[in-house]
């Protein structure tokens, strides 16, 4: 996977799941999700993920590709720090920051996940093709 990839599955994935948060089968609450306390989304998550997701298909065609690079490189150095910052449980269960609730184990696995893996993509060394 590359880079433009990356930035286009990723970017329709959070766009996806921000239409599903805005309409309520994933959030605002545990009470009105269809996973519960598994996996919920707040409104601030919501406008995070549609302003991120949206950014990143933008990126994925107007950007050069050093910055693309860069941008997947920043991507998953922001997912590695929100999923360790909710992992070492600093954000007490219930509180939200900016309504914002980082509390639920599958964001942070989602998070940390996305980080690691964004941070593979814009480091990798593509593969060299050699002519025929």
């Amino acid at each position: 996977m590359n880079t433009t990839q990356f930035l286009l599955i990723v970017g329709t994935a959070l766009n996806v799941i921000s239409i599903f948060g805005f309409s309520g089968a994933i959030g605002p609450t545990p009470e009105e999700s269809i996973f519960g306390e598994i996996w919920h989304f707040g409104t601030g998550e919501n406008v995070i993920h549609v302003l991120l997701g949206t950014g990143m298909l933008l990126g994925a065609s107007l950007l050069s590709h050093s910055a693309k690079r860069i941008s997947v490189m920043a991507i998953g150095i922001l997912g590695i720090l929100f999923g360790l910052y909710s992992a070492i449980g600093t954000v007490p269960k219930g509180v939200v920051i900016y309504n914002v609730g980082l509390e639920n184990p599958t964001d942070t696995l989602l998070h940390l996940a996305i980080g690691i893996f964004a941070l593979w993509v814009s480091l990798r060394k593509p593969p060299i093709i050699a002519p025929l």
